[in-house]
């Protein structure tokens, strides 16, 4: 069985899955049809909070997403 995985698309939802493929093992290849990775979330200049006390805006996860997708070996 081949350990092998083509993403199509290197927005927020492909990024995120090219990245939990390549913990649990596989190899990654990432397709995305622009220049750059991140998608449509790269415009983003604040997020929703995603915990506790769930007050204030944090910054574009993506950011950091991109830079662990890039530098991960398997992807």
């Amino acid at each position: 069985m081949s350990k092998r995985i083509l993403v199509m698309g290197g927005g927020f939802a492909g990024l995120t899955a090219a990245k939990e493929a390549a913990v649990a093992g596989y190899e990654v290849t990432v397709v995305e049809k622009s220049e750059a990775l991140g998608g449509q979330a790269v415009n983003w200049r604040k997020s929703f909070p995603t915990k506790a006390p769930w007050l204030d805006l944090e910054d574009n996860p993506v950011t950091d997403l991109i830079a662990a997708v890039e530098a991960d070996d398997k992807i």
